[in-house]
């Protein structure tokens, strides 16, 4: 009941962000100014959204690193606000998925106290799936970021192409570099999928991700995701490969099919 959902609110702040005030904390001290922009940009995106959708806002969530920071960002200004209803989060399960994202969503869903929608298939089918088990759901936000394919020309507020389900597309990171995303993560001892750790800077499936070789080390090991060289972040996504099936997922909308 809400005793139960009040308690897991609080177990956030002191899991995982310490206080309700430490982003707030942090956005005022970080010395990295372009970070610091781009981090206040995106707080004001999500307050803007939150003051425009309330409880019918909704996330995506793959497990993925930046939709990670994006949660983190999105749990700690719903709970500065009181908000008492569980986060729903749409969880589109790729084919042959690791069993470490499967983990982490599971590990996330208790952490921040998520009502997760969970479907198999492709992102359009799955979407519309969300749609219409949640009807009031009018807005989700996504951690797509400019390099994303497709994502060169997308709005921060965006409903979806014509012929995808209808909802409207919230991207409060969209300017992050992939630096900014493991400044937070790591500055704020965000929890995130053990794959970085691995050499994996960009996940998909078993079938289309691997270590990014720029990361690998004499002994064949490799180093974390986050020790990619600011001149190597271009290969971020160096460990994906193509396959049949991510060839049969519609570019429009978005990188990740929305």
């Amino acid at each position: 009941g809400e005793a139960l959902l009040s308690f897991q609110c609080r177990r956030i702040c002191e899991v995982v962000m310490g206080d309700e005030d430490r982003l707030q904390d942090y956005v005022s001290r970080s010395d990295v100014s372009l970070f610091r922009e781009r981090l206040l940009e995106s707080v004001r995106l999500l307050e803007e959204a939150l003051d425009r959708f309330g409880d019918r806002l909704t996330i995506a969530f793959n497990g993925g690193k930046d939709c990670t920071a994006l949660l983190y960002l999105l749990a700690t200004l719903r709970l500065r606000r009181g908000l008492r209803t569980r986060l729903r989060a749409l969880y589109i399960r790729c084919a042959d998925p690791f069993d470490e994202i499967e983990e982490f969503v599971a590990s996330s869903v208790g952490l921040y106290s998520l009502e997760l929608f969970e479907v198999s298939g492709s992102v359009k089918a799955g979407l519309a799936a969300f749609i219409a088990a949640n009807p009031d759901a009018v807005a989700i936000c996504m951690g797509t970021r400019r390099n994303d394919p497709y994502a060169a020309h997308l709005t921060a507020f965006a409903p979806t192409d014509e012929g995808w389900p209808a909802i409207m597309r919230v991207s409060p990171i969209l300017d992050w570099s992939f630096a900014d995303v493991w400044r937070l993560l790591r500055d704020l001892n965000v929890p995130y999928c053990a794959l970085y750790d691995q050499g994996f800077t960009s996940l998909g499936s078993r079938s289309n991700s691997a270590p990014n070789a720029r990361l690998r080390k004499e002994d064949g090991s490799f180093r974390p995701a986050y020790e990619l060289e600011l001149g190597d972040e271009d290969t971020e996504r160096q460990g994906r490969v193509p396959s049949s099936a991510a060839l049969q997922v519609e570019p429009p909308s978005h990188a990740h099919g929305l």
